[in-house]
């Protein structure tokens, strides 16, 4: 078994002793983004091979079956945060919270955000990271299409809320070249 998986058995153990217990899910090293997580081929991928944070916040999509940052993930991720604490890794812990005040914050940023915004603002965002070489309305397109909605629909409800997460997930993917160059020199 490799470092990688070892990792990420022992996060499992100890984060998340009831998810994964077959050890179905493997892990590798991908260069897109800091972390993705495929649930239909039980597939955590991560730029870095020591980042446990990333790690732990893609098996809290794969637990929580979400692709998205929503209340249910955001809760399982400060769960994590409260063990992390109680195991005397504070570090985990804070980076953890401050992740989720994160979310909470680009929810404040965009009042008029509802749930099925936040949805199709995830959605637009996976979309961009996936495809980074797409534009925003082949993004929009393709995620209006995924709803039997028009293009224009869609945004005419949610102009704002799309194109931030469009121009959020291309600051990941630059953050993410940025980490792969420094990796790279080292």
């Amino acid at each position: 078994m490799d470092s990688l998986t070892e990792l990420l058995h022992r996060i499992q153990r100890q984060y998340f002793p009831r998810w994964d217990i077959k050890h179905e899910y493997h892990i590798e090293i991908w260069d897109v983004c800091p972390g993705h997580c495929d649930p239909r081929k039980k597939l955590i991928q991560v730029l870095d091979a020591n980042d446990e944070l990333t790690i732990i916040h893609e098996i809290c999509h794969a637990a929580t079956r979400s692709s998205g940052h929503g209340e249910k993930w955001q809760k399982r991720f400060l769960k994590v945060a409260e063990m992390a604490n109680v195991l005397g890794n504070l570090k985990l812990s804070e980076a953890i919270k401050a992740e989720v005040k994160r979310y909470h914050e680009q929810i404040k940023d965009l009042p008029e955000i509802s749930a099925s915004a936040q949805i199709f603002r995830e959605q637009i965002s996976q979309a961009a990271r996936d495809a980074p070489d797409a534009s925003f309305g082949d993004i929009v397109r393709y995620v209006a299409g995924e709803h039997g909605m028009y293009t224009e629909e869609l945004l005419k409800h949610y102009p704002k809320a799309l194109r931030k997460a469009f121009d959020d997930a291309h600051n990941l993917l630059e953050i993410a070249r940025t980490r792969r160059q420094k990796l790279g020199s080292k």
